[in-house]
């Protein structure tokens, strides 16, 4: 039976009041930002909590090893630091992040599963499967494709019980099937055998050989790179990088929730305690539900949130070739209602006869929503990116 995840993703801006109308408006400003998040939308356009994802200036890795910037794609989980400037990120540092590459154990088609070298990945509506051609290519597959003994990459956001919800899916060629990357919480730590377990805890890891970056301990993430030799992970090497932001520092961050705690008002998502007593709340908050949190660092793994909101079950809902579907949030510019088009954050927005519009969870007409200039007035556009447009199939108001 299919799973069925409902998500949580942030709104970005200064806001203020806009006249009578209550809506609001933000002046534009340069932030320094440090993110972690999943990529949406495709190669014409990338978004990362409803922002377009500058990569011009950008240095780009892939878990820690160097990359180019056409590792950034649809569906990966991105770490990086840069600064909001005009209602975009402009990176200036990416690191891509894959939860697991090599060989699939078992698939589970009816529970929506894929085992992936010790660590399951839930697969859902939002997860971007592909087979990546020789020619670098992808071809959009299905479930039911993928079998054991395949290698694959796959990427996601860790759940409580030390599975993931994949948020993309490769299968791909390997020249050495035996070697494996991990993304995972290190679990049963022993520092006398050097070993450790992870995932489902059909493997072990093995780092009496290899070489250790950090402080290694039992529940703390850690990335290895090693060759597979039955049921252990031979590691190369072990890096656990801990969180590096500074107090003061500016966080958007996409995780699942666990821990949540309603009296004290805090959640953890990814390594991070989240403060949300003096936020803006939209939506209601659950474990295992897929949050974006804007905030300030506080402390060691401290964030206080300015700002949540929960996303429908559609976004970030997979597309095929189209990639993922995306969204836009920022002040209207260029606003057309003979054309009925608009930009946001110097994106193009177009509509189409079943676009649905709203002015703060109230339902307007399309004749309402054109029939007023709504230039200057904050907005959240959600669809499906075709050529760098948003073709939305939904617009509200903020």
């Amino acid at each position: 039976m299919q799973r069925n995840w409902k998500f949580l993703l942030g709104t970005v801006g200064l806001l203020a009041l806009a006249g009578c109308t209550g809506l609001s408006t933000t002046t534009p400003t340069s932030t320094p930002v440090s993110v972690v998040g999943t990529v949406s939308g495709n190669s014409s356009l990338l978004t990362l909590g409803g922002q377009p994802v500058d990569l011009s200036g950008a240095s780009v890795s892939v878990d820690g090893q160097a990359g180019s910037v056409s590792d950034v794609v649809a569906g990966v989980e991105i770490s990086g630091d840069g600064s909001e400037e005009g209602g975009k990120l402009k990176m200036k540092r990416v690191d891509v992040r894959w939860r697991a590459r090599g060989t699939v154990d078992a698939v589970d088609t009816t529970a929506s599963t894929v085992d992936v070298v010790g660590l399951r990945a839930n697969v859902s509506q939002v997860t971007l499967l592909f087979k990546r051609n020789t020619d670098g290519s992808t071809t959009a597959i299905t479930l039911a494709d993928i079998k054991p003994g395949d290698y694959v990459w796959v990427a996601g956001l860790p759940l409580a019980n030390d599975s993931i919800l994949a948020t993309r899916l490769e299968v791909r060629t390997a020249t050495d099937p035996t070697l494996t990357y991990l993304g995972v919480l290190a679990r049963s730590l022993d520092s006398t055998a050097k070993t450790f377990s992870y995932g489902l805890k059909t493997y072990s890891v093995d780092y009496s050989k290899g070489t250790v970056q950090g402080t290694l301990a039992s529940d703390v993430f850690v990335r290895v790179k090693g060759t597979r030799a039955g049921s252990v992970i031979q590691a190369q090497t072990i890096n656990a990088p801990g969180q590096n932001n500074q107090s003061g520092q500016h966080n958007d961050i996409e995780g699942l929730v666990s821990n949540l705690d309603t009296t004290a008002q805090t959640f953890s998502v990814q390594g991070y305690t989240v403060n949300y007593a003096k936020a803006q709340v939209q939506g209601t908050l659950a474990n295992n539900v897929r949050v974006e949190v804007k905030g300030t660092v506080t402390g060691t793994n401290m964030v206080e949130a300015s700002f949540v909101e929960v996303q429908s079950n559609n976004d970030g809902k997979n597309e095929g070739d189209k990639g993922s579907r995306s969204k836009l949030e920022g002040a209207i510019a260029n606003f057309n209602a003979t054309a009925k088009t608009l930009s946001i954050n110097g994106i193009s927005v177009s509509v189409t006869p079943t676009t649905l519009y709203y002015s703060r969870q109230t339902t307007l007409t399309a004749d309402t929503f054109w029939g007023s200039d709504r230039s200057g007035l904050m907005a959240q556009a959600k669809g499906t990116v075709s050529n760098g447009t948003l073709v939305a199939d939904k617009i509200e108001l903020r």
